[in-house]
């Protein structure tokens, strides 16, 4: 962890006095050759041909027996993430056919290229003192053991957790939805009718309940009560109050009902609203995550429905990344902050 600490350390005082990119890849390379990479494996700016005529210069691509293994593209610390930014790096790892590629700059990203698909960002790594992630991170970039196959497993893994995150949090929001409270209740209604209740009382019984499912998931507690016994146990018991755990929702200048993810968009979505003469570059600066041309919904992970795209001032219409929240690579509590800089009213449900 004392290495990873040393890293933060020296990028957040690049941050801190808004050092130039140059003076920054100086600190980058200086990482790199702590922790074990030789001189000779750091090529800084090497010439990557791109047909006959065109050329381009990755800021760092790092080599072992003159095999690409990683590319680096690097950004002052200062610097806001901008779409650009990713699009330059998946370039380059697809002209270098390099599988794992490094976004450096106010973080650490990663991304991995599969040879198939659109290079795709795996994880943000803040620049945070004890972090498991930054441990990770130099762990795997430690030369002696250095292998890109674990970079790629470590990439899959990271994926393959994101789509089951993503895959429960689909399912849960979906049960606690009116659509799971009725299909609860036809289950309901199976197991009276094969314990022999004709429909009539089937009927009865299930007007007399009420079904109450909640996302046990959030830290606020609130107090329930229940209208009758609950028959999916096989002991009937009496009614009566009993605290549960609930997904914390939020309004937006007092209107609405949002979790976290609806939230991020709803503000968004507002903000772009209220100033309609920003353009697109202008819009990728201030807001907090990521927004993505039109044309790239099939590659990455957003807002995709019709009614949740956004149009900026020069035309350009755009989607806001769906990555917010625990496990995801976006603080969902960075876009309150920001609504709330905005003069925005944020208030918990």
């Amino acid at each position: 962890m004392e290495k990873w600490n040393e890293i933060c350390s020296d990028f957040i005082e690049c941050q801190k006095n808004n050092v130039s990119e140059r003076r920054f890849q100086d600190t980058v390379c200086w990482t790199l050759r702590s922790l074990g990479w030789m001189k000779n494996e750091i090529k800084q700016q090497p010439k990557v041909n791109l047909g006959a005529a065109q050329k381009v210069y990755p800021d760092i691509v790092l080599e072992i027996n003159s095999i690409p293994q990683i590319v680096i593209e690097l950004k002052k610390p200062a610097h806001n993430f901008r779409e650009r930014d990713c699009v330059q790096l998946a370039s380059y790892m697809k002209q270098l056919i390099c599988s794992i590629g490094f976004y450096i700059g106010e973080n650490i990203q990663i991304y991995y290229y599969n040879k198939t698909e659109e290079p795709q960002l795996v994880s943000v790594i803040p620049y945070e003192a004890n972090s498991e992630m930054g441990l990770c991170f130099v762990e795997l970039m430690k030369r002696s053991i250095f292998d890109v196959r674990k970079w790629e497993n470590y990439c899959l893994t990271q994926i393959e957790q994101r789509k089951q995150e993503e895959d429960i949090e689909t399912t849960v929001n979906n049960l606690v939805s009116d659509n799971g409270k009725a299909v609860l209740y036809n289950l309901l209604r199976t197991k009276l009718s094969a314990d022999g209740h004709q429909e009539d009382s089937i009927d009865a019984i299930l007007n007399r309940i009420d079904i109450i499912l909640v996302d046990k998931s959030s830290k606020d507690i609130i107090t329930v009560q229940e209208s009758h016994s609950n028959i999916l146990k096989e002991d009937k018991i009496n009614h009566s109050k009993s605290s549960i755990k609930k997904r914390i929702y939020y309004s937006l200048n007092g209107n609405g009902r949002f979790c976290k993810r609806e939230l991020a968009l709803s503000i968004a979505k507002l903000y772009v609203k209220e100033h309609p003469h920003l353009t697109f570059s202008e819009i990728e600066t201030r807001l907090p995550g990521r927004i993505y041309r039109k044309e790239r919904l099939g590659e990455v992970r957003c807002f995709k429905e019709e009614s949740q795209l956004m149009k900026s001032a020069d035309g350009i219409i755009f989607a806001l990344t769906d990555q917010w929240g625990k496990g995801c690579p976006f603080d969902s509590d960075e876009m309150i902050s920001f609504a709330k800089r905005s003069g925005y009213k944020i208030e918990e449900l």
